[in-house]
């Protein structure tokens, strides 16, 4: 897209059977936007909406950590 914003296939997590109640949607950039990572994290209990961008490794380690602190359903 132009002006590198990043735009890509995004991604949600859902199950049942879980205490958890935080969805998250996740979307990685493509082309200039390669390597940045949007959140978006809404707790289903409580009004509480994160939103996030931010730029990874190609290990995903700061998404990996973000979703260990979140712990999506």
């Amino acid at each position: 897209s132009a002006g590198g914003a990043a735009t890509g296939a995004a991604s949600t997590a859902l199950s049942t059977g879980n205490s958890n109640s935080t969805v998250i949607a996740l979307v990685e950039g493509r082309g200039n936007a390669r390597g940045e990572i949007g959140m978006a994290a809404i707790d289903l209990r409580r009004p509480n909406l994160f939103l996030c961008q931010f730029s990874d490794s190609p290990s995903y380690i700061k998404t990996f950590s973000k979703l260990n602190i979140l712990q999506p359903v």
